[in-house]
């Protein structure tokens, strides 16, 4: 069946049903409402008032959600890489028990000095900058997690 257009951006009609197209973040999504225009538009409304607020949301985690809570939160629903889980205890010895939302770019930046003045457990040699790089790609990813949908 051929699409309809309608005068409204994101509602089309195919046959009898109409058919909202909305966006979360960069994702496209595209969803049967019903037979009336009416509730097509009140529909599109909704999940893009929804979209927007989803924003606050993670806003709202920042706040009440600690650096080790999330670090259990990858454990259980995250896709385990290695490189994040084999350095868990470096990253809950310095950020452990923080709020996400007090963590600063100062607080990365000391812990990205404190794991290059550290010397090596083998050997006692100066950690290299590729395995700070890999901390803080970890980091990054762990960050990062917290956008997911939960």
């Amino acid at each position: 069946m051929k699409r309809e257009k309608t005068k409204h951006k994101g509602v089309y009609k195919v046959g009898d049903t109409y058919y909202i197209t909305y966006y979360v973040g960069s994702k496209k999504y595209e969803k049967a409402v019903g037979p009336r225009l009416s509730m097509a538009l009140k529909e599109k409304m909704e999940r893009e008032q929804k979209g927007r607020r989803g924003n606050y949301d993670v806003i709202e985690r920042q706040e009440k959600m600690t650096f080790d809570e999330l670090i259990q939160l990858y454990q259980r629903e995250g896709d385990g890489r290695d490189y994040i889980l084999r350095p868990a205890q470096t990253y809950l010895k310095y950020f452990g028990g923080k709020k996400l939302a007090h963590i600063t770019r100062r607080d990365l930046f000391n812990f990205r000095d404190q794991v290059k003045s550290t010397p090596k457990q083998r050997g006692g040699e100066e950690v290299t900058d590729s395995h700070v790089n890999r901390l803080l790609a970890g980091l990054r990813r762990l960050f990062n997690l917290q956008w997911i949908e939960s």
